[in-house]
This record gives C-alpha cells, structure tokens and sequence, in this order.
C-alpha cells in the first residue's frame, strides 16, 4: 500500500513561502465562531453547532488532534456548518495548507469524523484539513454529508489529505453524501487508504436527480488506494465508487489503485482526467482524457517532466480553487495542472523552480 509523502519537511520554496505569509481566511460571515486546538473541545464545537440557531465556523488551530472517539455532528437546523484548519494561535490568520492540520484517528475505534447536516438548507464547509491512521470496523472513518432526500444543502470539501487509514468492516473509507443539493470535492489527495470489505476505499453518492451537475469531482488526486486482500472483485474500484445523480470529473488523477480506478452507476462526464482503468457504466468522454503514467516524484507531487504539467482545463466547473492540496498557488503556468498538486515551475523572479 502506497504511504503519503506528505511531509512538511518536503514542502520546498513554494510552500516555505506560504508559510511565512498568512492568508485571511475565507469562513463564514456573520456565525458563530469557535476557535480549537484540541480534540475535546473540537467536539464540544460540533455539539453547540448543533442547536445553537446560528451559522458556525469552526476554526482549528495548527496541530495533530487525536480523538478518543468519532467526532460527530448531526442538526436538523437549517444553518451552516464551516470547518477549517490552518489557523495560528488564537486563530488570529489562516495558512493554507490541510497538512498544518491533522485529525489522527489512531486512539478512536469507530471512526474519525461523521459530520451530517440534516437541515433542509444547511450547507456543510470542510477546508484545509489532514486525515489519517487508525483501523475502523463497521463504519465510515470520514463522512461527510447526507443522503436524505430532505437535505438540500450543499457539500464543499476542499484542500483536504485522506491517507493511510484502513477500514475492516464493511464500508468504505471516505463517504461524500449529496441530498438534493450539490456536492463539490476538490484540490484534494486520498493516498493509501484500504477499503472494507466489499468496499472500495472511497464512494461519493447523490440524490439530486434535476440539476446537471449534481456534483463535481475537480482537481483531485487519488492514488496507491486498495481493496482487502483477496477482495479483487472486478466491479469494486480501488479507488473510487459515484452513484447517483449527474457528475463532472474534471483535472483529476485516478491512478495505481487497486483494480479500477473508477467504477460507478451515475451519469458521469469526464473531461481532462489521467484514469488508469474505469469501469463507469455511464460515462461521456468530453475531450483531455488521458490513461498515462503522471510521472510522479514522490506522489502525489508531480515531476517537473510530468505530461500533466499545464494540461488540464483552466475552467472546470466549481472554478479550480485559489490553493492546491499543499497550499501552493493553484495556477504557475499558462493552465492548470491535472491533480491536486500544481507543480511550482515559476518563482515571482521567473526562475525555473528547477
């Protein structure tokens, strides 16, 4: 199973850059804000969002967090929920890098994360925010959304790392779950996961049948992902399972998984993807796929030489995102590049980062 390099004593010039400057923080207006730096009172955030009738930010302080058991939150209001890491002490300036903040779920047994909005218009926020280790049953170790059809709210998951958590029941890894409303997961990593049983390591799913799309997959990178052992079931992909509803992939990397890369039953159009093998039964190929090695360094960082270099389209749907799943600008070169990383190929002196 391929291991994350996502080490911060990797981050290089680019990324030394960011962290000498802080970024203001994009968060909600106007909510209540809970600023956290530890796993206690991060639970005792997503509980007052709960019923405390007002939109909530959450605001995560630089650090590991290491849950004793799954961090939870469910409401039936119809208020927004933000969750955001990379913030400094006292919460004062965001940095925008998801390895800065790391949810640790090796002392948790039933998961890491579970967060469900239930209201009718309630829209759900994660940005900026690393998730890893531990062995999970018979549940999801990160999950985010819901799939009740009464939920119309939208899902943003954006900059976040998933790597290198196993799950032994039955279900998959990661969970992205879309109501009626839109889902949109992008410039993230998911590296070295193995799924459950019967399971593929990570499944997004929708319930909204009228907008097209209902969610889009952009500038994602998933990679060395697995099955059990002897789970080789050719209709499971190593990766990642759609189902439901309508969805744009667009600059994502589905590569060296187990299996396919890719299967699923919604109506899926690709556009500027790098897929090793998909098994989608629905899918349209609107231009720009490839079925390539990336030419990685240490995924899922790519080589200066990597064919997905400045290839990918400048204008998917849900835009492309200020930051990459490293917090490096999204856009150095005359486009984007395909994944969650953007390789750093010009300096503001105009050096080659070579």
């Amino acid at each position: 199973m391929l291991s994350c390099d996502c080490s911060l004593s990797r981050r290089g010039p680019m990324l030394s850059l960011l962290l000498a400057v802080a970024a203001a923080s994009p968060g909600a207006v106007d909510a209540a804000t809970h600023c956290v730096d530890n796993a206690v009172d991060l639970q005792a955030a997503l509980t007052a969002a709960t019923n405390n009738g007002e939109d909530d930010l959450i605001q995560l302080v630089i650090g590991v967090y290491q849950p004793q058991a799954r961090l939870f939150y469910a409401a039936t209001e119809h208020f927004d929920l933000t969750v955001e890491g990379g913030y400094t002490e006292g919460c004062a300036e965001r940095l925008d890098d998801p390895r800065l903040t790391e949810i640790d779920g090796t002392l948790s047994t039933d998961g890491i994360v579970g967060w469900h909005p239930l209201g009718s218009t309630a829209d759900l926020t994660v940005r900026g925010l690393s998730f890893t280790s531990g062995s999970v049953g018979n549940k999801y170790a990160v999950k985010f959304g819901s799939s009740y059809s009464n939920w119309a709210g939208n899902l943003l998951v954006d900059n976040i790392i998933v790597h290198d958590i196993a799950v032994t029941g039955d279900c998959p890894i990661v969970g992205f779950e879309g109501g009626t409303g839109s889902v949109l997961v992008r410039n993230s990593v998911f590296i070295g996961n193995r799924g459950g049983i019967n399971c593929p390591p990570i499944q997004a799913q929708s319930r909204n049948t009228v907008d097209e799309p209902a969610g889009v997959w952009s500038g994602n990178t998933l990679v060395g992902n697995s099955l059990q052992p002897g789970n080789m079931d050719p209709n499971l992909a190593g990766a990642l399972i759609i189902q439901g509803g309508r969805w744009v992939l667009v600059n994502n990397i589905f590569w060296g998984n187990d299996s396919a890369d890719l299967v699923g039953n919604a109506t899926v159009t690709l556009l500027s993807n790098d897929i090793g093998v998909h098994l989608l039964s629905r899918a349209t190929d609107a231009g720009g796929n490839l079925s390539i090695d990336p030419g990685f360094d240490d995924a899922p960082r790519l080589r200066s030489n990597s064919p997905l270099v400045d290839i990918g389209e400048p204008a998917p749907h849900g835009g492309s995102g200020g930051v990459d799943a490293f917090g490096q600008a999204r856009l150095s070169g005359p486009t984007v590049d395909i994944g969650a990383y953007e390789y750093p190929r010009v300096f503001a002196d105009g050096f080659d980062a070579e």
